[in-house]
């Protein structure tokens, strides 16, 4: 991976809206994203890319911060890994590992309490550390959406 550049590209940035298409070849969703939004992401996440020698993006990894109350109501800051992907060319070479080691890093480093995720392809991330816990599906509301609504 001495070829690879392992950057921190922000949010809202043009390194991230240059991810974009790197993720397009990557999965279908991404391409139906990119036909609707362009290269903008229509949501907030703090990205992470790997660069190769011509400082093209072959690898992303996502954070979504969100806050969730527990049931004391503590705030349990969350940090959810998002929108990971590796150009096809460089797949098998580490990328996507390093990547979510660094928005992990990023995570502790910037006071998240969980980085979740949530993944049918578990194998990426177990050589990351990451265990499988199955769970039960959650919701998670806005208590105020029907104040924000207009409703009582």
């Amino acid at each position: 991976m001495k070829d690879i550049k392992f950057v921190f590209a922000g949010e809202d940035t043009e390194l991230q809206r240059n991810s974009v298409p790197m993720l397009a070849r990557c999965f279908e969703e991404w391409q139906i994203f990119q036909a609707k939004n362009g290269n903008r992401f229509t949501f907030r996440e703090i990205s992470f890319v790997a660069l190769d020698k011509n400082d093209e993006i072959v690898g992303h990894v996502g954070i979504m911060p969100f806050d969730v109350l527990d049931g004391n109501n503590n705030v349990i800051r969350m940090a959810g890994i998002a929108s990971v992907g590796t150009d096809p060319d460089f797949r098998g070479r580490g990328i996507a590992a390093k990547l979510c080691r660094m928005a992990a890093e990023w995570a502790d480093d910037n006071g998240f309490d969980c980085l979740p995720l949530y993944t049918s392809f578990n194998r990426v991330y177990e050589s990351c550390g990451w265990k499988n816990y199955p769970m039960r599906p959650i919701s998670l509301t806005n208590r105020d959406c029907k104040k924000q609504k207009g409703r009582k």
